[in-house]
């Protein structure tokens, strides 16, 4: 080993020489990897080709070391590119970029995109060549195969300042883009959107609720060195690219567009402007909720409609919801773009709906769900100990909690969620991996043991933790320690 290149949490990479002289890479893991993609595999071998991904030469584990062999790129990752120029690139530098970093998105994805990345940042972004330049990705440890699916749920979440406004709840090819979107205002800035002028980063919690409540900005493209017809060109990109509704989201087929010189449409909401002055008010524009009234007030509707759910509820079926979209985006133009109901708007009833729009348009209100409190986590465990098998399994199907995340009390809601499904799907894959029979019952205490455990704290999760032990090793049990997939249980809790 020559020099550390760089490391974090999970891993640390290294410059070592092999016995010939060459240079490599190797990533030492601070704990076992999980590989969710055969390195000898085809489906391996078809995405992470040279053209598109750093090149692994082997994967191994020695003395209890885990370990990858990697080519090494001398240049380094994007962020060092970015600092030699910098910080902010030039336009034409930018330009190169966004067509070697799409075309390595849509290799790794492949046609069509199966593979998610997961992670796709400036550090995950490594410069093989400079000239010509020749980008590749690297770090797949939460790459994702779809197989035919459109989405998967609950897989880690990579770095939060990149991150989809989705990705707590589902990671779908469309994540990857909004990260390539995010890469490219930081390219061009010269910081990252949700970086401070002196380099420090907002955490998290607040990097979540900015995307719960607002569209990203993009005035600082505006105010680029660039001429006016460029930073038009830019600014165009970046709305495609940072659409808050994953459906709406341009992809690899618009970018490719876009570096053509063509002008894919886009779909991001217009934020509503304020009327100009001696500009006469527009006549107020009404949503009648039969039974309830008639409101111009967005705010007014959502506290009537908090007061009557079940009428609410009634509204909202058949084409009441999309009525209801029409009115707050294209009269009242609150400039919402209400992504999650558009994510979920297929299989969401007027039960589920009429819960989001409560939450969207009066959040200070008391939340229900079928006769079920879900204002406060402290509710959410009421409901896992109360609700009736077929509410509390609707609700984990719907992924209605982390839709109705806001800034203030349900300020974590998206990763009670998110936790709550991984528990449950984790729970289930064991049972199967064991053979352990999962009766319907079964699955409903599940559930209901997830969310719990997500919805609680530390303390309440040692208390469940000890409490499952004490139970394991009672006398009783002895005989069932005879039943393999007991016995494992029993063995893995250190019993």
């Amino acid at each position: 080993m020559r020099r550390l290149l760089g490391g974090g949490a999970e891993a640390s990479v290294w410059l070592c020489t092999d016995a010939v002289g060459n240079e490599l890479a190797v990533k030492l893991y601070r704990h076992a990897p999980r590989y969710r993609i055969g390195f000898d595999s085809t489906k391996y071998r078809q995405h992470f080709t040279i053209d598109c991904a750093v090149q692994v030469y082997e994967r191994g584990e020695d003395h209890g070391f885990h370990y990858e062999v990697m080519e090494y790129c001398r240049p380094g990752t994007l962020a060092d590119l970015a600092g030699r120029h910098g910080d902010a690139v030039s336009d034409e530098l930018a330009g190169r970029i966004v067509g070697r970093l799409a075309a390595a998105v849509r290799g790794v994805q492949g046609t069509p995109p199966r593979l998610v990345h997961g992670d796709i940042k400036p550090a995950n972004i490594l410069v093989r060549r400079e000239s010509p330049l020749d980008l590749v990705l690297a770090d797949f440890g939460l790459t994702v195969d779809l197989g035919q699916r459109s989405s998967l749920s609950n897989f880690g979440q990579g770095t939060t300042a990149y991150n989809a406004p989705e990705l707590l709840r589902s990671k779908g090819p469309a994540a990857d883009w909004w990260s390539v979107g995010m890469v490219l205002y930081t390219l061009l800035v010269g910081r990252a959107y949700f970086q401070r002028d002196d380099g420090t980063w907002m955490d998290d919690d607040l990097i979540e609720r900015e995307h719960i409540s607002r569209e990203v900005s993009l005035e600082a493209i505006d105010r680029l060195a660039f001429p006016a017809d460029r930073r038009k060109r830019w600014r165009l990109l970046l709305t495609g690219l940072l659409t808050r509704n994953p459906d709406d989201r341009w992809g690899a087929g618009q970018v490719a567009e876009w570096t053509a010189g063509r002008t894919p449409p886009v779909a991001r909401p217009a934020v509503a402007q304020p009327a100009g002055p001696g500009q006469p008010p527009r006549p107020p524009v009404t949503f009648a909720v039969p039974g309830v009234g008639e409101f111009d007030d967005p705010t007014e509707l959502g506290r009537a409609m908090a007061a009557h759910p079940t009428e609410t509820a009634r509204a909202l079926a058949g084409r009441g919801a999309k009525k209801l979209i029409t009115w707050l985006t294209d009269e009242v133009k609150t400039g919402v773009g209400y992504s999650d109901f558009r994510t979920h708007r297929n299989h969401w009833g007027p039960d589920e709906q009429a819960t989001y729009f409560i939450a969207q348009l009066a959040p200070d209100e008391s939340l229900s769900y079928r006769g079920c409190l879900l204002t406060t986590p402290a509710d959410l465990r009421n409901l896992a100990h109360a609700a009736d098998p077929a509410t509390i399994d609707a609700l984990l199907r719907a992924e209605l909690i982390g839709a109705i995340a806001d800034s203030s009390g349900r300020a974590k809601y998206r990763m009670i969620d998110a936790t709550w499904h991984d528990l449950t799907a984790r729970t289930t894959e064991l049972a199967d991996q064991r053979a352990i029979p999962m009766s319907d019952v079964i699955r409903i205490q599940i559930i209901r043991r997830a969310l719990l455990l997500a919805a609680g704290d530390e303390t309440m999760s040692s208390h469940y933790v000890r409490d499952v032990r004490e139970r394991l090793g009672r006398p009783e049990n002895t005989i069932a320690r005879q039943t393999n997939w007991f016995a494992q249980l029993c063995t893995d809790a250190e019993l």
